[in-house]
């Protein structure tokens, strides 16, 4: 499983927000390796930031949902801060899964 989502703060932001990104499996955090956090500092212009989460997983034969979660974390909450997004601005968020059997 690959998974990548951006996030960005506006012109004219300052401060440090820290963002979460998670996989769940049928509704459950993935436990190992399934889990990224990652920081912007609004430093008064435009500033855009990336995150990927690469992992592997076994599953018992039958049906399974996969997800890409994503949120403000702890931190000061910075106006304008944009998770996800339109794909010409910001990565919207995307998640590849290849199926090994």
């Amino acid at each position: 499983m690959w998974a990548t989502i951006g996030a960005s703060l506006p012109v004219g932001a300052t401060g440090t927000v820290n963002v979460d990104v998670a996989i769940f499996i049928n509704n459950v955090i993935k436990s190992q390796g399934g889990y990224n956090r990652f920081s912007i500092i609004g430093s008064g212009v435009r500033i855009y930031h990336t995150v990927a989460i690469t992992t592997m997983q076994e599953f018992p034969a039958g049906t399974h949902t996969i997800d890409l979660r994503t949120g403000l974390a702890e931190g000061t909450s910075v106006p304008g801060l944009t998770i996800g997004g339109a794909a010409s601005d910001i990565n919207p968020g995307e998640m590849t899964i290849q199926v090994l059997y």
